[in-house]
């Protein structure tokens, strides 16, 4: 995944279920990689931005220990998830 974001108006919970906007985009990202026959999927997150690693990690990502220096500065992580 290379890059992903969401329309503020549209974060958090969907009416009357647990699911959520981005949860159901990131699943639709999974499914078309495993179509693909991708065995895994990779994403980096950055490191100021820790609503976002615990969104990964509440969909089964985890950190590979991996992390590089970003051109703005930041520091992001490398996070995988098998399929």
């Amino acid at each position: 995944i290379g890059a992903m974001w969401l329309d503020p108006d549209l974060r958090g919970p969907l009416a009357a279920s647990e699911d959520r906007w981005a949860d159901l985009l990131l699943q639709a990202a999974e499914h078309f990689a495993r179509t693909l026959g991708s065995p895994a999927i990779t994403l980096w997150v950055a490191e100021s931005n820790p609503a976002a690693h615990r969104f990964y990690e509440r969909n089964g990502y985890r950190p590979t220990g991996q992390s590089e220096p970003q051109p703005s500065g930041i520091t992001a992580h490398l996070l995988h998830k098998p399929l």
